[in-house]
C-alpha cells in the first residue's frame, strides 16, 4: 500500500535527505519500458510485465494536524515475461528506499524514484505483511523530514 503526502512536492533537497543522520537508505536501479503491449520492468536481468489493479483510494487524517494523506491500495502484479516488445520507450529509474534507522522494524518506508535528475514519484510504502505494526508517528516523521527539505 502507498501513502501519498498531502501536497505535491515540486522540489526537495534530495542530497539533504541522503545525508540526514536520522535516515538510512538503499538504492535500486531498474528500467521501465512503456509500449502498446503494456508496461514492463527490467530488473536484475529479468523482464516483468506489470498488471495494474486499481482500487479506490482513501484519506488518512492525523490527529491535531490539517493534513489528509492519500492511501492507495492499488496493486501492481509483476509477472515474468520472455518477449521484449518491438517498440517501446525506456526510462531508467533510481529507486531510493529510506528507513528511519538501520535497526528499523517499521513496515513504513519512504520511497523516492528519480528519472535522471528529476523526481518521478515520492510516497511512503507499507509492507503488507507487517501492516499491523504501522505507526502514524513514523508517517509524521517522514512527512516533516521531507517538507523540511522542501524549502
Amino acid at each position: 500500500m502507498k501513502i501519498y503526502f498531502p501536497q505535491i512536492i515540486q522540489k526537495s533537497d534530495f542530497n539533504k535527505l541522503c545525508d540526514n543522520k536520522n535516515l538510512t537508505y538503499k538504492c535500486e536501479k531498474y528500467e521501465l519500458l512503456l509500449s502498446e503491449e503494456g508496461t514492463f520492468e527490467s530488473k536484475n536481468n529479468k523482464l516483468y510485465k506489470l498488471n495494474f489493479i486499481d482500487k479506490p483510494y482513501k484519506y488518512l487524517k492525523i490527529k491535531n494536524s490539517d493534513n489528509n494523506f492519500l492511501l492507495d491500495e492499488s496493486i501492481i502484479e509483476r509477472n515474468e515475461y520472455n518477449k521484449l516488445p518491438f517498440n517501446f520507450d525506456e526510462n531508467y529509474i533510481e529507486k531510493y528506499t529510506f528507513s528511519l534507522s538501520e535497526e528499523d522494524t517499521s513496515p513504513l518506508k519512504l520511497i523516492i524514484e528519480n528519472i535522471g535528475n528529476n523526481m518521478y514519484d515520492i510516497y511512503c510504502h507499507i509492507d503488507d505483511k507487517k501492516k499491523s505494526l504501522f505507526s502514524l508517528e513514523d508517517l509524521s516523521k517522514f512527512y516533516s523530514l521531507v517538507h523540511k527539505n522542501n524549502k
